[in-house]
């Protein structure tokens, strides 16, 4: 039996999944665009656990929407959002939307927003290196500066927007306000918060948790909107309201969809990283490691199929000619970076086994961090023959797979 495999923006690849076992996503009837504006606006007009937005308002406010990278279905979800605003007697001069990707180009948005008839609202994309936009919010209680975009700081009411990620386990404390912190704050901040939080990688601190949340109350912030992702960049579900019971909800939707059982390991895992360029990155490649390792047998052997073309950071770059995994880690962990998290799960990876890697990288620097570069399906096809048992992972960065030990 031969099956189809998507990843990047729209790459396939044929795979004889004879003997291999597919973990994927559960396969839901996602949001169409019309009903995901009308899904926004529905919810923020009668929020979880919070007055209708029209009572948190006052004519003339100034309201900033802080909108996340990744979120699927983006333009839809703002025009949801703005519409909201709008009925909410929020004229669109009084709005900013405010962006944490840089990749985005501003005037393409303004241009597709103006033809769904946002012509007045400000649009800006965060920069963590202008101090001139960054403001002092305040401490926390373990005597660290808070500091955050100087728009959310002078805005009457702040809307985030940001995009649901799952948890290792339904008992953890989930993050509500990780759409707006350390994502809008200046570099240094962006840089200490990744090095606290390497070692947990994909999960957070326990400290940096703490230091999230207070910045939420600190800021003010009384209404969240998380958006649950679908396979295939759709929507699942939307929410918005009282950030603690949206950030529950929108955890088990998540799981709902993205978690998928295995009855056995693999001595070759496959994970697809799939979407477009924004997805296409060192931090998910990490993440689709995490998901490969919780159904490899031990010593077993992970392939990652992406279009990834982002050249590797500082911490990632100290693996460049060194296969001592464990000196390199304690080099990270000496002098970490923002990208100490992938950096750190490669190392994991690479000491338990091969990795192999399919992206738009030269062969070059992807040998020289001790990866394995992979470029045809028949190079694949062959190490799923040879590596037997297979087990496949559709959109790794999002899925939570699992083994059920089925008793002897």
């Amino acid at each position: 039996m031969t099956t189809t495999l998507t990843y990047g923006a729209n790459k396939t690849f044929l795979l004889d999944a004879t003997e291999a076992t597919l973990l994927r996503p559960r396969q839901i009837e996602s949001l169409p665009h019309d009903q995901i504006v009308a899904h926004v606006r529905a919810q923020l007009a009668e929020p979880i656990h919070f007055p209708p937005l029209a009572q948190a308002t006052v004519p003339g406010d100034h309201v900033v929407l802080a909108i996340e990278p990744g979120i699927p279905q983006r333009l839809a979800v703002i025009d949801g959002a703005l519409q909201a605003l709008q009925e909410a007697g929020v004229e669109d001069a009084h709005i900013t939307l405010l962006l944490a990707c840089p990749t985005t180009n501003v005037d393409a948005l303004r241009d597709d927003l103006a033809a769904l008839g946002h012509c007045r609202c400000q649009i800006k994309n965060h920069d963590p290196d202008n101090e001139k936009e960054i403001a002092f919010l305040g401490v926390s209680q373990t005597e660290v500066a808070l500091r955050l975009n100087r728009e959310l700081c002078e805005a009457d009411l702040v809307l985030p927007v940001s995009v649901t990620t799952g948890q290792l386990s339904s008992d953890e404390s989930l993050p509500n306000f990780a759409g707006l912190f350390p994502v809008f704050s200046d570099r240094e901040t962006r840089q200490r918060f990744s090095s606290a939080t390497a070692e947990h990688f994909p999960a957070l601190a326990p400290e940096s948790l703490l230091e999230i949340e207070e910045c939420g109350r600190q800021l003010g912030v009384l209404i969240n909107t998380q958006v649950v992702p679908a396979p295939d960049g759709q929507v699942a579900a939307l929410f918005a309201g009282d950030p603690v019971s949206v950030a529950r909800q929108a955890q088990e939707k998540y799981r709902e969809v993205w978690c998928s059982d295995s009855q056995g390991r693999g001595n070759l895992v496959i994970a697809t990283l799939a979407g477009g360029a924004e997805q296409q990155t060192w931090q998910n490649v990490g993440r689709a490691l995490a998901a490969a390792e919780a159904v490899l047998e031990p010593g077993g052997c992970i392939a990652i199929c992406s279009e990834l073309a982002e050249r590797p950071g500082i911490a990632l770059s100290q693996l460049f000619g060194n296969e001592d995994y464990g000196v390199v880690a304690r080099e990270i962990r000496q002098n970490p970076d923002a990208d100490s998290g992938a950096a750190l799960q490669l190392c994991r990876s690479l000491d338990r086994g091969t990795v192999y890697l399919r992206s738009k990288l030269s062969r070059s620097v992807v040998e020289s961090l001790g990866i394995t570069p992979f470029e045809s399906d028949n190079e694949l096809e062959h190490l799923a023959q040879t590596l037997r048992p297979c087990v496949v992972l559709k959109e790794a960065q999002r899925l939570m797979p699992s083994v059920i030990e089925v008793e002897a």
